[in-house]
This record gives C-alpha cells, sequence and structure tokens, in this order.
C-alpha cells in the first residue's frame, strides 16, 4: 500500500548519533587515494598483516555499526552500567531436551518457521509439559482450548523462563500475550512460595502497555492464570492495574497486602511511582507489550523516566 512505501522505521537519537559518529570515524581512518589508471588500485590489501587497518580493528568497527542502544535509567547511563549476565531463575528446560544437539533445535525452528538472533539461544520446547508448568496452569490453558504453543511461545516461553532478555515479533492472535505474562506469574508464584509479601513489598514484574485497553485485557489474563493457581492449592497472587480513569483507592487493598504483578501505561505509573504508593525495589521483570506503538506514541521518555525507579 501507499503508507507501507511511506513507512519510515523509527531511530532513536541515540543510536542516529552512534552511527553517525562511526561514520566519521571510517572516513578519518580511510584516506581516499586519487584515482588513475593503475591497475594497483585492484589489488590493495584490506585485511590481513599487510592492511591498512588491523583485523582487530575491523571488528571494534563491526561492533560499533551494529550496536544499538540499551534501554537504561539516566543515572545508569551516566555511571555508564553495563549488564552482561541475564537475570538468575531457577527454571532450566527438562534435560532430555537439553541433551537434544543444536542441529535438533534449529530443525524444530525451522519446521516452525521461527526465526531467531543471538548468542546461546534457549532450546525451543513444542508442548506445555515440558516447560515445566503447575498442572492448574495446564488445565486452564486446555480450558482455553490453548492445548499446543504457538511459534512465538515455543521459543519465547523458555527465554523468559531462563530470564534472558528478549526482543518477540509476531502477528497478531499469535499468543504474545501469554508469551510474556505466564513468566511474570511463574516468577511471582516462585516470589510468593520462598517468601510471602507483606505490605509496602513488591512488585516482582510489571508489565507496561501503551493503551489502557489493551493494559486491561493483560490485567484479566493475569487475573485469570492467579486464580486458576490458588484453586489448585497455590498462594493467590495479586495484581494491581494502572490505568488512567479508575480509582486507586478501589485497589488498597491489594497495595496493602502487598502487590506481585502490576500492568500499567507508562504516564500512570509514574505518577503513582512519584506519590510513592509503591517501589521497584524488588521489582525483576519488565515487559513492554508492542513497545515499538509505545516508543511512536512518544513515550521513550517516560519509560527511560521509569527504568530510573529501579533499585
Amino acid at each position: 500500500t501507499l503508507e507501507e512505501d511511506d513507512y519510515v522505521p523509527y531511530v532513536p537519537i541515540k543510536q542516529r548519533r552512534l552511527e553517525k559518529l562511526h561514520k566519521y570515524a571510517t572516513q578519518r581512518r580511510f584516506v581516499d587515494q586519487p584515482d588513475n589508471d593503475n591497475d594497483e588500485d585492484d589489488n590493495v590489501i584490506l585485511a590481513g598483516p599487510k592492511a591498512n587497518v588491523s583485523l582487530l580493528d575491523q571488528r571494534m568497527q563491526q561492533k560499533l555499526s551494529n550496536a544499538i542502544p540499551a534501554l537504561v535509567s539516566v543515572q545508569e547511563s551516566a555511571m555508564g552500567k553495563r549488564y552482561t549476565e541475564p537475570m538468575k531463575t531457577s527454571w532450566s528446560p527438562p534435560h532430555y531436551i537439553r541433551n537434544l544437539t543444536e542441529v535438533d533445535h534449529q530443525a524444530i525452528r525451522d519446521r516452525y518457521h521461527i526465526l531467531i538472533e543471538g548468542e546461546d539461544p534457549v532450546p525451543p520446547i513444542r508442548h506445555f509439559r515440558d516447560m515445566k508448568l503447575p498442572e492448574p496452569i495446564l488445565k486452564y490453558l486446555k480450558s482455553k482450548n490453548i492445548e499446543k504453543p504457538s511459534p512465538i511461545q515455543i521459543q519465547g516461553l523458555p527465554v523468559a523462563l531462563t530470564g534472558r532478555d528478549m526482543i518477540g515479533i509476531a502477528f497478531t492472535g499469535s499468543g504474545k500475550t501469554l508469551t510474556f505474562s505466564l513468566p511474570l506469574v511463574m516468577f511471582a508464584l516462585e516470589a510468593e512460595v520462598r517468601l510471602p509479601l507483606t505490605q509496602g513489598e513488591g512488585p516482582i514484574g510489571m508489565i507496561l502497555c501503551p493503551s489502557r485497553e489493551l493494559a486491561r485485557q493483560t490485567f484479566d489474563s493475569l487475573n485469570h492464570m492467579a486464580d486458576a493457581l490458588a484453586k489448585g492449592g497455590y498462594p493467590q497472587l495479586r495484581s494491581l492495574l494502572c490505568i488512567g480513569g479508575i480509582n486507586m483507592m478501589e485497589q488498597q487493598d491489594v497495595l496493602r497486602r502487598g502487590i506481585h504483578m502490576v500492568v500499567a501505561t507508562p504516564g500512570r505509573l509514574i505518577d503513582l511511582l512519584s506519590k510513592k504508593k509503591f517501589n521497584l525495589d524488588n521489582c525483576r521483570y519488565l515487559c513492554m507489550d508492542e513497545a515499538d506503538r509505545m516508543i511512536d506514541m512518544g513515550f521513550e521518555e517516560d519509560v527511560r523516566n521509569i527504568m530510573s525507579y529501579f533499585k
């Protein structure tokens, strides 16, 4: 369509500056030679011990050109903090899946048309039961006619449960919401079983949404899974919805008893954090639903502001 032809992808200003700096550095490093008709120009050595640029420098330039600025708070950016280790979790794939070769894992990805990028990818898992989910969750999924994971869930759920960072891209109706909400429920359940939350504690994890409607749907999904766990004998998990147009006094009981999960829009969340209704000291899981849409709507600075509240 005409709109698709005119579409220009959004590039953060920090990345644009980095690309401009890299371009300038490259121009300074390589000095243009005058044009001549000699064949010697065709024999210029571009790599190796006799090249003008070492392999190490070439590798560094490649890293610079591929660099994407990490989403960190203003304070972390000023201090130059960089995180190299994933979040520690108690979950791991079953041993019979871990024992498969990478060729076997890639065959599964190819079968379901799953494309991945990154180092040391987590194995895909084709069945919910192999993901070590509690029985009440398996029954809940079956009651919703969700018997097998979709492609985004086959790869995305193991990645999230392992504690790895991930950007997931899939079409509408492919099960993205379950991919990021189910791991949050599992992390919250693990934290509650280990040491129950008390007043002023939590949340364990948080989901940011670009609209109130999307936040409401995600909030309802979390509550359904929490209720299913409670009926199965597990502790009751509490969720907080932070969107404009609702009376927070109605959720005062959740705030008083401790929050396991928060679903929020950026503006409303910043308002509550600035008023110290709760804090993010114990928050270890953050998901941005439809992050591209959120950035397009101008929420990038709000998200960076939210990051500054993490301990």
